[in-house]
């Protein structure tokens, strides 16, 4: 019979209630199988991680307990506990006595370490039923073995009234243990560029974070806010450690002669970091524009501000098939103001393609440019560099050659503009 109670105890779709025979050497146990569609008794019972959380160092060895509550009478109670296996070691299950004399099944609880799961456990009493009252259930021993964060939870649970039914309002509360100094993540804004919708008119906001920190992030909020009162964001789901989120956000109005745009992450502040002060990214956009009035042109008149830029002579650059190859250089740039360097292939056929003298052998793969500040594929072109004042600006040019590019002299002329930002 006690075969039968087991099988009945760890089965989910039945709730198992104990009826004592006769308290004696061989008495009898029976097993009452009632099925989990029925209509269940009045609410009122909860079984709660006790104490909710608590801190402990590596090496402590701690107890923590299935705690009941009810305010009616019982007979019986079940429950399996989940906890992390690389955080915590199980070391016992005990009766923790609030069914005083009753009957334990099984007697010694499976307590699998490996996979942090202790087996489904039941109590119940052999005659009179416990009347309403609240304590230890079961008592679970653990030894702390690194710093971590271990959820507990309680599993399968099922507390059964005097005539056996499962309470139908069952609160169940889980718990968590805190190990020393757990890992943290850490969300840092890793890049942001702004391009235009429409020129000097409106704009997206493409933005990247990265979670740098040592555990998962939990979801989180990205702001992006301009300083004339526009804002948005960004929804974030969870990342895991080296994991990145990038968005295109928009559109936003620009306003004359610039916007400084702060894009921030977990702008809501409801992740844990190991640095809360890292998660802001910002800068200056500004739109280059001209004007003239008069009828008279005017040439060769210094402007007010000045951009001189000194480009690279010829580059000669390896083409060794299934490879990436690379040469760089820098371009001088003089400036007493904001610029942006950009950089293009002005040719309409093969657009971005390096190719032989009469263009009919022509490199599968673009020719791409890396500047300190972006990456620009020729076959579009783009800004790869933005700063002010001088500067000698690094670039590097990346050709990749398939194997069934022909052997042939290829060549490509880049254009690099650097464009004052007034």
């Amino acid at each position: 019979m006690l075969e039968g109670l087991k099988h009945n105890l760890l089965s989910k779709n039945n709730i198992v209630s104990l009826i004592a025979a006769s308290a004696v050497v061989g008495s009898m146990v029976s097993s009452i199988v009632v099925p989990s569609h029925i209509a269940m008794a009045n609410p009122g019972a909860s079984m709660s991680v006790n104490p909710e959380t608590q801190a402990v160092d590596p090496g402590d060895t701690f107890a923590l307990s299935a705690y009941i509550w009810s305010d009616e009478d019982t007979m019986s109670a079940q429950t399996g506990l989940r906890f992390d296996p690389d955080v915590l070691e199980c070391l016992s299950v005990a009766n923790g006595g609030y069914y005083s004399g009753g009957l334990q099944i099984p007697t010694n609880p499976n307590i699998d370490n490996d996979n942090g799961e202790v087996e489904v456990t039941m109590v119940g009493l052999l005659g009179a039923a416990q009347g309403p009252g609240e304590g230890d259930f079961l008592v679970y021993e653990f030894e702390a073995l690194q710093d971590g964060v271990a959820n507990i939870e309680l599993l399968d649970v099922i507390i059964s009234n005097a005539d056996g039914q499962a309470i139908g309002d069952l609160t169940v509360n889980n718990g968590q243990v805190v190990v020393g100094t757990p890992p943290l993540s850490d969300l840092v804004v890793i890049e942001k560029l702004e391009s235009w919708i429409e020129e000097g008119v409106s704009y997206n906001v493409n933005y990247t974070v990265e979670n740098q920190g040592q555990s998962n992030a939990s979801a989180s909020t990205t702001s992006i806010n301009i300083d004339d009162g526009q804002s948005m964001s960004d929804s974030v789901g969870e990342l895991a450690p080296g994991d990145t989120h990038s968005a295109i956000v928009g559109p936003f109005n620009f306003s004359t002669p610039s916007d400084t745009i702060t894009v921030t992450a977990d702008s809501a502040g409801v992740v844990d970091e190991s640095n809360e002060n890292n998660n802001t990214m910002d800068n200056d956009l500004y739109y280059a524009t001209s004007s003239a009035s008069g009828d008279t042109p005017v040439v060769g008149s210094v402007p007010p501000t000045f951009v001189e830029i000194t480009v690279p002579g010829q580059l000669d650059i390896p083409l060794e098939q299934g490879e990436t190859n690379v040469v760089q250089s820098t371009v001088e740039i003089e400036s007493n103001q904001p610029w942006q360097l950009n950089a293009s292939d002005e040719k309409t056929a093969n657009k971005g393609h390096m190719t032989n003298a009469d263009a009919s052998n022509v490199l599968a793969n673009s020719l791409k440019v890396q500047g300190d500040a972006a990456l620009a594929d020729l076959e579009t072109g783009g800004m790869i560099d933005q700063d002010a004042g001088d500067k000698s600006a690094s670039i590097e040019l990346q050709q990749y050659v398939e194997y069934t590019d022909l052997p042939d002299e290829y060549g490509i002329t880049v254009t690099f503009t650097v464009l004052g930002m007034l």
